[in-house]
């Protein structure tokens, strides 16, 4: 999937979470035939760290803009649905379900 960044954010999209790289990091990381409790362990670490990563950034960026609370918060939402995607994506490669349902493939939504 891909993310789309909303418009007047307090940061460009890359600057507060680069997407593909972080899915490529964190594909690279999982060894083959890996335990699902290690994958998703090696997930979990690198979302958390992006997410740490892009309020860092989007505190930074409000420090120096204090009055654009509202591209804060659309960099927020931005960070959320990035790292959600993200998440997605990483259960999608690891679990690709070949026939998905319609429930399937709109449980991300959930």
């Amino acid at each position: 999937m891909s993310l789309q960044p909303l418009t007047d954010l307090i940061l460009p999209g890359n600057e507060i979470l680069a997407t593909g790289s972080l899915l490529s990091a964190i594909l690279a990381e999982i060894p083959p035939r890996c335990e699902g409790r290690e994958a998703r362990a090696i997930a979990v670490r690198h979302l958390a760290e992006a997410k740490a990563s892009g309020n860092a950034a989007l505190a930074t960026a409000f420090n120096a803009r204090p009055l654009e609370g509202r591209a804060l918060i659309r960099g927020q939402a931005y960070l959320t649905d990035a790292l959600v995607y993200t998440a997605f994506d990483v259960a999608r490669t690891l679990h690709p379900l070949h026939n998905a349902t319609e429930g399937e493939r709109i449980a991300v939504i959930a």
